[in-house]
């Protein structure tokens, strides 16, 4: 079992790039808007059944394949050539702790084209669950740190409270909550600050995540859509029991 995930990890960890060209020369406005991107972004995503693991013996591993909507980064402060979409790969491994709380911790493996790093985690707590509907709802407190190219480093943290839907062998969930992002921009030579200092931005707003997930045995493959400022989207598959 964990070894077909690994095997998954292998074949995505080739296709799955962070190649994002970082503008020279941004003002505190355009700072922010890569902080918009790129911070809510790579935020910590739930990706699958926000159910209870079920006490400690709960375990969760899953492969995540991402994609930020990084076009708009091309009118940043100095400009670069035109962008697309950017995909980046996530490993998660989540733990069953106690009384309905759950540990995530997730990062992306080495491997990926680009100089990029990111590393988090989530606290999960089902607070809710009604009797006469398979409906359940929970908090979850997250953070997320990423380093683009050492020129961009951001720390994203967010707070939610998660719906889910309980079907035999699908779930349907969405969240919403507050998002709060923070970044380094490096400055110097080869720096990306219109100062060439180094500075820190700070943002924060609402957010909305919906997604489904479907189950066959232990397997599950998700999908699921944040909203902030930007749209993130985010395929994951894995196994849960």
């Amino acid at each position: 079992m964990l070894i077909r995930i690994f095997l998954f990890l292998c074949l995505f960890s080739v296709s799955a790039r962070a190649a994002i060209q970082i503008p020279s020369q941004m003002s505190s406005a355009d700072r922010q808007s890569m902080l918009k991107i790129l911070g809510y972004g790579t935020s910590f995503k739930t990706s699958g059944d926000p159910y209870p693991l079920g006490g400690y013996m709960g375990f969760e591993v899953g492969v995540s394949y991402e994609l930020l909507s990084t076009a708009q980064i091309a009118k940043l402060g100095s400009g670069t050539g035109v962008q697309g979409d950017t995909s980046i790969l996530n490993v998660t491994l989540g733990k069953g702790l106690f009384y309905d709380v759950d540990f995530y911790l997730n990062f992306s493996p080495l491997g990926q084209s680009e100089k990029f790093s990111s590393f988090g985690g989530a606290l999960r707590w089902g607070v809710l669950e009604l009797q006469a509907m398979p409906i359940h709802f929970s908090v979850q407190a997250a953070a997320n740190s990423a380093s683009f190219q050492n020129k961009v480093n951001t720390t994203t943290q967010s707070f939610d409270l998660i719906g889910g839907w309980n079907f035999q062998d699908l779930v349907f969930y969405g969240g919403v909550g507050l998002i709060r992002s923070s970044g380094q921009f490096i400055g110097g030579a080869g720096g990306v600050s219109d100062s060439n200092e180094t500075v820190t931005e700070a943002i924060n707003e609402a957010h909305t995540f919906a997604g489904i997930s479907v189950k066959y045995g232990t397997y599950f493959v998700a999908a699921q859509m944040d909203r902030a400022t930007q749209a993130a989207y985010a395929i994951k598959f894995g196994v849960r029991y």
